[in-house]
């Protein structure tokens, strides 16, 4: 039980007294960013000397922060946790955000369980719905959590000023406290300060979404009307650009009619959802051992086994909207096919329908330069959805600076980052 706790340890310590919370894993979602703070909490709980005061930092308050904090509340008696975060309000990303779903496993399908709605964690545990309501229902947890915990959590927001120093257990900020009741938040005068920590833990996140001039849609987090027919009538064309989860939902979004990602595969399965989605897990199986086949393997499988579901999407496809899909990639990784698409590190489900849509005719493929494709199509800036992911470094040089000795062992941790998402706590070691 030690040793797992010492190699799940090493995962996340960049060195004593610094932590990294999944901001450099891929495929991230909210339920494996929560699953790793509990992992992450719960094996320093098991090494711990529980006797002893400590405090400790959280920097960042989006859920895996949220998570990581509550997690040491619940496990740790003696620690205070001060929690900071530049925006003005917690899980910012994700609150008010009403045209984005959020379903804890739906990314692990088909795996047995990933249907089901809730994310059954211990510690702010949620069930599937709008991001909006899924934030609200972590917040509330999470400020029940802290009003059983009476001051031992501080709350830094809006921090203007924020700064890692030393070994990364020395901070100073300038920001807003804030204190939590009912869910919500009361700020008090900025103040100015600095802090020695026991323990820093990192869960900045990806950041914000990286922009590009040709385009003027919102960001992925943002509220949109793509999944709306238009109500005057008329046919959009639209440019998504990347190959991501992303830019993949936003495919689904564009060309199946009433799509929704907690439906979507009993609507295409139907009632013999059981017997298919084992026959899937061997084709999800056959593909792990060869991604970089993908393209074949589905070619090899579609028209014999899977047939009915691209019948079931062409009966399905939107009337109202043309959509091009710009899979050029990552400068640094180009991609000049469909089979190098479908090698990117995405979920099965969104792998599975991108080739049924490009069967189906969906949608048309572009390869080349972005700018070039949306004039040649006649795409409007306000219809480019550019999902080409977040600079995960821009939080990081902002915190520590760009010539820090701490950022650059950041960066050489996180290169060879492989923070597990399966949980690894023994049950009935978290309480609820």
């Amino acid at each position: 039980m030690s040793n797992r706790a010492d190699g799940i340890i090493a995962e996340f310590c960049v060195e004593k007294g610094l932590y990294t919370v999944g901001i450099f894993e891929s495929g991230v979602t909210v339920y494996s960013q929560q699953v790793r703070a509990h992992n992450l909490v719960s094996a320093l709980s098991e090494k711990a000397d529980h006797s002893q005061p400590e405090s400790w930092a959280v920097i960042g308050g989006g859920i895996a922060g949220l998570t990581t904090a509550a997690c040491a509340l619940a496990l740790f008696p003696s620690v205070k946790v001060t929690l900071f975060e530049r925006q003005w309000e917690l899980c910012s990303m994700q609150l008010g955000s009403d045209s984005r779903w959020l379903h804890p496993r739906i990314y692990d399908w088909p795996s047995e369980g990933s249907r089901a709605p809730s994310a059954s964690l211990p510690i702010l545990n949620w069930k599937e719905g709008r991001a909006s309501d899924v934030s609200r229902q972590i917040i509330g947890r999470f400020s029940d959590l802290a009003e059983r915990h009476p001051g031992r959590l501080s709350i830094i927001l809006g921090a203007r000023h924020l700064k890692i120093r030393e070994n990364g257990t020395q901070i100073e900020w300038l920001g807003h406290p804030a204190n939590i009741e009912g869910g919500f938040l009361k700020f008090e005068q900025p103040l100015g300060a600095q802090k020695k920590f026991d323990k820093t833990f990192l869960a900045t996140g990806y950041g914000l979404e990286q922009k590009a001039s040709v385009s003027l849609a919102n960001s992925y987090w943002e509220n949109d009307e793509i999944g709306q027919p238009f109500f005057d009538g008329r046919r959009q064309a639209y440019l998504i650009s990347g190959s991501g989860d992303g830019a993949l939902i936003d495919l689904c979004r564009l060309c199946i009619s009433r799509f929704r990602q907690d439906t979507i595969v009993y609507e295409l399965l139907g009632k013999a959802i059981e017997r298919r989605e084992k026959a899937l897990r061997g084709l999800r199986d056959e593909i792990i051992l060869d991604r970089e086949n993908t393209f074949s393997i589905f070619e090899r499988h579609f028209f014999e086994d899977y047939e009915y579901v691209i019948d079931a999407l062409k009966k399905r496809l939107r009337n109202d909207t043309t959509v091009i899909m710009h899979l050029s990639g990552h400068p640094d990784r180009p991609n000049d096919s469909m089979a190098d698409t479908l090698r990117a590190p995405t979920s099965f489900l969104n792998k599975f329908l991108f080739f049924a849509l490009y069967k189906a005719g969906a949608f048309v493929p572009a390869f080349g330069e972005i700018d070039a494709i949306a004039e040649e199509f006649g795409v409007d800036a306000s219809s480019v959805l550019v999902r080409h992911g977040a600079d995960r470094e821009k939080n990081l040089i902002q915190l520590f600076g760009e010539s820090s000795d701490l950022l650059a062992k950041v960066r050489n941790h996180g290169a060879g980052s492989t923070q597990k998402s399966e949980r690894c706590w023994t049950p009935g070691s978290i309480p609820v």
